[in-house]
């Protein structure tokens, strides 16, 4: 049987694109095809979903037609006109220093770091707290159902469990 010489490489790279494209997917595309489709419904989220009624460019054309529109599209520019320019330049010149060497550059970038690296602290702290074997939210919720939470992240057993769970 022939196998080519690149048949490794692109099931390895099939491998590594693969989980990124069913994400993308999943929570790109067919959100973004229902948002399509839902846009030609009557549709409103207090009703059952087999109640939507087709009712084509009406919504559409009803958006259009209102007095509103003028004015949200005149803001909607002027947040565009105001914000693009402010954000691509400040990113530039954020980018340009991170990438220099200087001194300060150590500061700078423990500046511009911090609220990336927090949030995940954060959330790691409330986790831990979620997953506290004597006093965590999830082993108290299964108190009320009668049942004994096991010690989330400091058995061996239940550790792996807990960490996949967070």
């Amino acid at each position: 049987m022939y196998i080519p010489k690149d048949a490794g490489k692109k099931t390895a790279i099939t491998v590594f694109l693969l989980p990124s494209l069913i994400g993308l997917i999943v929570f790109c595309l067919l959100p973004m095809i229902a948002s399509l489709i839902i846009s030609f419904m009557d549709y409103d989220l207090l009703r059952p979903l087999n109640t939507m009624e087709f009712v084509g460019f009406n919504n559409f054309i009803r958006i259009l037609k209102s007095r509103e529109f003028p004015q949200v599209l005149s803001h909607t520019f002027t947040y565009l006109i105001l914000y693009l320019p402010v954000i691509l330049v400040t990113s530039t010149i954020q980018a340009l220093i991170l990438n220099k060497n200087f001194r300060g550059n150590g500061l700078f970038r423990t500046i511009y770091y911090t609220p990336v690296i927090t949030s995940w602290v954060a959330a790691a702290v409330v986790w831990q707290w979620v997953l506290s074997g004597k006093y965590g939210l999830l082993n108290n919720i299964l108190l009320v159902f009668g049942i004994k939470g096991p010690a989330w992240l400091s058995s061996s057993t239940w550790a792996m469990p807990g960490i996949v769970l967070a």
